[in-house]
């Protein structure tokens, strides 16, 4: 006698990409399938969001709005879960592990592990040299185009990304910068 377990029958089966999703009935599996349409849009640009509250987090690109503030550092994000990622980098939470060379990871591992397989997605149209991320091709077409986005208040002096900007204004570092004005200039003396 074929004995079966009769309780598999009474599960639907969907696939998304290369994962199955298991429901237990047709509302379910309808009500998930609507997840994945996309009716609401933005109305400064062309994305299109299947939640209101992704679309929400989405306009707070064109608003510059960053409501959720690290209470380490005071850098804002857009969204909570933003944050959360965020908030790892100063706790030191690393969350993922690289099962080819062991490397622990805050938030990158896709990215990392594009690197391992060779995928650089990212063509740059200008010089045809190619990158893992979007934010390097961003970042890399700054050279062609010469933006320089970011700029010390104390000296003016531009940079083609923050964090160029930032080891830069240290104190020590920007000779524009009110610290810097207590310490003698290189070849200068100091007249009492």
């Amino acid at each position: 006698s074929d004995q079966r377990d009769s309780s598999a029958a009474n599960f639907l089966f969907y696939f998304e990409n290369t994962t199955a999703k298991i429901f237990e009935d047709v509302a379910t599996l309808k009500t998930h399938i609507k997840t994945h349409i996309p009716i609401y849009h933005c109305d400064k640009c062309d994305k299109k969001y299947s939640s209101k509250a992704a679309l929400i987090v989405h306009q707070r690109i064109h608003t510059g709005e960053l409501p959720y503030l690290c209470s380490h550092c005071g850098r804002g994000f857009r969204s909570s879960n933003m944050l959360q990622l965020h908030v790892r980098t100063h706790t030191g939470d690393r969350r993922y592990t690289c099962h080819i060379c062991g490397k622990t990871s805050v938030q990158h591992l896709a990215r990392h592990m594009r690197m391992h397989r060779g995928e650089k997605n990212y063509l740059c149209s200008e010089c045809g040299k190619t990158f893992l991320s979007s934010g390097e091709l961003r970042l890399h077409t700054r050279y062609h185009t010469g933006e320089r986005p970011y700029t010390c208040k104390h000296c003016g002096k531009s940079f083609t990304a923050k964090c160029h900007l930032m080891s830069t204004v240290l104190p020590l570092m920007c000779k524009g910068s009110p610290q810097m004005q207590r310490f003698p200039q290189p070849g200068r003396r100091r007249h009492p």
